[in-house]
């Protein structure tokens, strides 16, 4: 049995909550934890094209991009379209679950999905860093008998660099200690000194792994009081963030029309300051990101692609010397395949009896038209 709760620990070790803006949210919006699920839909939006498709489809649990509460509700009835959505959804009991700036910030996220869409350069920057993550030294002290199978309890909930994996440092020693009245010694006699060999090791952990590493410590650990240490250290953890900044090479209508085509959107709008120059640096930042566009210049860009764009921001942009296209919100439709396709990897791994559905009747509210 799969239920919504372990659909969401997956989701958030990918895109974890910590990430999200304080203002955002996101998370488990409809529903419980413990209602089982047999069927997933993905959707950028709750809206009554989706809702209407996942009550057809049978969908247990929907998982969107948006949240479709942002602010509070005073009621909940049927007098506004709105509210009448929400009503549906517990009246079929369907889940719905939210993801949105942590999975914009997160690594290999929505702004790496652009980044990918738009064929730029894996070696990227981030335009926006919004966290940079704290790290900590852990020391713990473990008889030699034991330690294989602490490192493993420990390395199992750190997550490494891209190029290095299960990273510690040991050394060995001799524990001294004297058990006490009312101490149940996993080693040695009450009353009696004792010594024993021992290894110290050594990790580094990142700030939201430690409680859970800690735990998963105590759990392994032989001894009933277990010595270890936790010191934060001056280091260069994970950095998070909205926008990538990184190689392309094309022209700015030559990007436009790319755009246009891969995201299925019937236009863009864009300004150039010349038609034919190349841009090597490139920037996207999803959703709507034009008060960003100066970080993005910071970093090397000349040319800013993002969502929303005002005609005044517009004009700071082209005074700034930055070409610009305005590839609308809707491109973030992307997550739909790309969030469907991380799901069917959770599936295999965890062994999930799930169908995974992608929603296929929302559409961009925009359309546009031109002079002939």
């Amino acid at each position: 049995m799969t239920t919504v709760g372990d659909i969401i620990s997956q989701i958030e070790q990918f895109a974890p909550p910590h990430l999200a803006e304080d203002w955002d949210p996101i998370g488990l919006i409809f529903s419980t934890k413990d209602q089982r699920v047999s069927k997933v839909m993905v959707a950028l939006d709750l809206d009554q094209d989706t809702l209407q498709e996942a009550i057809d489809q049978e969908i247990d649990l929907i998982v969107t991009h948006h949240p479709p509460i942002f602010n509070k509700l005073q009621t909940l009835n049927g007098e506004d379209p709105r509210r009448q959505q929400y009503i549906d959804l517990i009246k079929h009991d369907i889940a719905l679950y939210a993801a949105h700036t942590n999975l914009d910030a997160a690594t290999g996220g929505v702004n790496d999905w652009l980044a990918d869409a738009i064929e730029m350069s894996s070696n990227r920057e981030i335009v926006t860093v919004t966290r940079q993550e704290v790290q900590y030294q852990l020391t713990v002290f473990v008889p030699e008998a034991e330690k294989q199978t602490v490192v493993e309890a420990i390395l199992e909930h750190i997550t490494f660099s891209e190029h290095y994996t299960d990273v510690y440092y040991e050394s060995s020693g001799t524990g001294h200690f004297t058990p006490t009245a009312g101490a149940d010694p996993a080693i040695g006699t009450v009353g009696e000194a004792e010594q024993t060999a021992e290894s110290r090791l050594e990790f580094l952990v990142n700030e939201s792994e430690l409680s859970t590493v800690l735990q998963a410590l105590r759990g392994a650990h032989p001894y009933e009081e277990p010595v270890y240490n936790v010191v934060q250290v001056q280091s260069n953890g994970q950095a998070y963030g909205y926008g990538r900044v990184g190689t392309v090479g094309k022209s700015t209508p030559e990007l436009a029309q790319h755009i246009m085509k891969t995201f299925d959107v019937s236009g863009v709008r864009y300004g150039t300051h010349d038609e034919t120059r190349v841009h090597e640096r490139v920037a996207i930042f999803g959703g709507a990101g034009s008060s960003s566009f100066e970080a993005a210049k910071q970093k090397g860009a000349t040319l800013y692609i993002t969502g929303d764009i005002s005609y005044h921001t517009a004009q700071d942009m082209m005074r700034a010397g930055l070409d610009f296209i305005d590839m609308g919100h809707y491109t973030e439709h992307i997550i739909v395949p790309r969030l469907a396709e991380k799901l069917e990897t959770f599936s295999q791994e965890q062994n999930w009896s799930i169908k995974i559905h992608e929603a296929t009747s929302q559409s961009d509210m925009f359309q546009y038209i031109s002079k002939q």
